[in-house]
């Protein structure tokens, strides 16, 4: 009798505790399905970047602006000397320019060049082509490159896009502006491997001009046509070129464009947006949320990479990067940062244009300047540093982030339809 007691206090005990973990997943799908309509709302109803919005924080009645407002102006007023010819600040909060101020001879209007900020503009044209099912991450290169064998041929385009290909950070030849990005690729391809494919994290271009080319060869035209048809004219870029370094037949993928800060605001904004930007979709939220998931895996960092790594992430020796993206999260708990730790992602270039987008705060920040990053990163620290200890993440856009995250999970399973172009 007091066997079957208690077998029966345990029947009841497990049902209970499966009827408790039913509920939470009700409850979760009903949080999903909630926040993630809203959060999309949200992102939607600002699908570009209002030009009338007042230029700083003092007019948009939030006091944590208006707080951080003086702060902000004396800091880059003081810093002056460290910026070469000056610098500009454009920050934009749920879609509205909120502050945009100039020092020196530079404004948000000055096109400039970019350096690796065209990471982040060549892996959006790049997925492009994944939407509409003409590349995949995961071919291997090889199907495009027919002259290539062995290990080389099986590299993926993830890897050339993530910097964990094999090949060295930076090939000389890539920057032959007298060649043909097919030539110039050709030659790229002809060096060794510096490490196994999917092995290791080495930041540089040579791998992205790889990728171009094989974008070239799937869209049928030059680089520089597509990247005009498929993003800077949809987005009206109309500063923005990957002719950055002259006109060319083999313009730098990962560092050879120019652009302004209000440009690239509208770049951002479109990511921001989850790929829309005036009602018009330039790219599927699988494809952004592609672009901000860890591709690197968190592989070893080589050494002569590992300052700046650390200094873009705050992880170290373990490689934190997306597609064309620097991603910096918070300090990890164990080994592994958790999947909902992000708080911003960047493209920072190394003469100092530098684009974010704080996706816990969406704030959207371009600091433009032509400046080494060595004399100019202090600066932009405490610009950040400032930004976080002011303005507050806002709880809710936290829950429907994380619960959009999980709805759109890092496997790129629901691209858009194929687009005529």
């Amino acid at each position: 009798m007091q066997l079957s007691h208690i077998t029966i206090s345990c029947k009841k005990n497990g049902l209970q505790r499966r009827s408790d973990a039913l509920l939470s997943l009700c409850l979760l799908t009903v949080l999903v399905c909630c926040l993630v309509p809203y959060f999309l709302a949200a992102q939607q109803s600002s699908p570009q970047v209002s030009n009338t919005a007042p230029h700083n924080f003092s007019d948009t009645h939030h006091d944590d602006f208006s707080r951080l407002e003086k702060h902000l102006d004396k800091l880059f007023r003081d810093s002056l000397v460290r910026f070469d010819g000056g610098c500009a600040l454009l920050l934009a909060h749920d879609g509205k320019i909120v502050f945009d101020k100039g020092y020196g001879s530079v404004s948000s209007d000055s096109v400039l060049p970019i350096a690796s900020a065209s990471k982040w503009l060549a892996s959006a044209l790049l997925m492009t082509f994944v939407d509409e099912h003409k590349i995949s991450l995961s071919d291997p290169i090889g199907k495009y490159l027919r002259y290539l064998s062995g290990t080389k041929a099986t590299i993926t385009v993830r890897q050339l896009f993530s910097h964990t290909s094999g090949f060295a950070g930076e090939i000389p030849v890539m920057r032959n502006t007298s060649l043909t990005m097919k030539n110039a690729v050709y030659a790229i391809c002809q060096e060794r491997l510096k490490y196994k494919p999917g092995t290791a994290f080495a930041y540089g271009g040579a791998s992205m001009q790889i990728g171009g080319r094989i974008v070239e060869i799937v869209g049928g035209k030059s680089w520089e046509q597509l990247f005009q048809e498929r993003i800077a004219r949809p987005l009206g870029m109309t500063h923005t070129t990957f002719y950055g370094l002259g006109v060319t037949e083999n313009p730098l993928v990962a560092g050879g464009a120019k652009s302004s800060a209000r440009d690239y605001l509208r770049f951002v904004q479109m990511i921001a947006n989850k790929g829309v930007w005036q009602g018009k979709r330039i790219l599927s939220e699988q494809a952004i949320a592609e672009m901000m998931s860890n591709h690197a895996g968190y592989l070893p960092v080589l050494k002569q990479y590992q300052q700046t790594h650390s200094d873009l992430t705050g992880t170290g020796e373990k490689a934190n990067y997306g597609i064309g993206v620097w991603r910096l999260c918070m300090e990890p708990i164990g080994s592994v940062p958790q999947p909902f730790d992000l708080i911003d992602i960047s493209s920072q270039g190394r003469l100092g244009f530098t684009p974010w987008y704080d996706v816990r705060r969406n704030i959207i920040g371009i600091l433009a300047t032509a400046t080494p990053l060595r004399k100019m990163n202090p600066t932009y620290r405490s610009l950040k540093k400032a930004i976080r200890e002011t303005v507050p993440v806002s709880p809710l856009l936290i829950a429907a982030q994380q619960a959009h995250q999980m709805a759109t999970s890092a496997t790129f399973v629901n691209p858009m339809p194929h687009r005529k172009r």
